[in-house]
């Protein structure tokens, strides 16, 4: 019997602190296939390159912040990939600017592990059954970790 293999969805990681981009990378090992950038020009790049499936971009990037780089990321992107914020500045203010400029999400640094491996399945399986023709989840199974990340 011939098995069906879904390719891992593409993530698209901008992020300026190599820790972080660590971490994430090892986070989503097996589960996703992350590509990562250190800054707002090279992910530009990447995402016009690779064609994500979904952006993580960091706010508080060096030469240009991420208000300024999801303007230009939604011109690159395919129609309706998720972009989402990534910040330690979560107060109320900086959430609705995230969301007028077209995040899709926001998530708080820390990031809490659970939170996002929910975020990320929710929105790259928005309308996806949640079970194939033999029963079997089609989500991958986010790790049994609970907690925060600092980097």
């Amino acid at each position: 019997m011939e098995t069906k293999t879904r390719p891992l969805p593409r993530i698209l990681y901008i992020e300026d602190n190599a820790d972080a981009r660590s971490l994430v990378g090892r986070l989503m090992a097996g589960r996703y296939y992350m590509v990562e950038a250190k800054d707002p020009i090279i992910g530009m790049e990447l995402a016009e390159k690779t064609r994500p499936d979904l952006v993580l971009l960091d706010l508080n990037l060096p030469s240009m912040n991420g208000m300024q780089v999801i303007t230009r990321l939604l011109h690159i992107l395919k129609p309706g990939t998720p972009v989402v914020a990534l910040s330690a500045d979560s107060d109320s203010e900086m959430r609705e600017r995230a969301k007028k400029a077209g995040f899709s999400a926001f998530l708080n640094k820390p990031l809490n592990i659970d939170e996002f491996f929910d975020l990320l399945n929710t929105l790259l399986y928005p309308k996806s059954p949640a079970c194939d023709d033999t029963g079997h989840s089609t989500k991958p199974t986010p790790p049994k970790v609970s907690g925060h990340y600092s980097a």
